[in-house]
């Protein structure tokens, strides 16, 4: 029998559910105020928890996110000042 490794790895479950956290904080699907739980973003993502823990703390880093003591939320702050000063800055690329 032969075993091959999947080309997927961990670090790239982490980093893609980064990127889709991302999108749906600045797309506006997870609004400011938002609660995020970890077993049930896994679930809805369709990773295991160590990519959502992992995504959640570099998402938190970057200030999108903000651990309180009821869990994750998605940061107040974050959104509305991105909106106001990336749309031009998306057009001029």
């Amino acid at each position: 029998m032969v075993y091959r490794m999947s080309n997927s790895s961990p670090t790239t479950f982490a980093a893609s559910t980064v990127d889709r956290l991302r999108r749906e904080i600045f797309g506006g699907q997870l609004p400011p105020g938002t609660r995020l739980a970890e077993a049930a973003e896994a679930k809805r993502l369709g990773v295991s928890r160590v990519p959502v823990r992992e995504a959640f703390a570099a998402l938190e880093r970057d200030g999108l996110l903000e651990f309180t003591d009821t869990g994750r939320t998605v940061e107040t702050s974050c959104c509305g000042d991105f909106r106001t000063w990336s749309i031009p800055t998306r057009c001029a690329i």
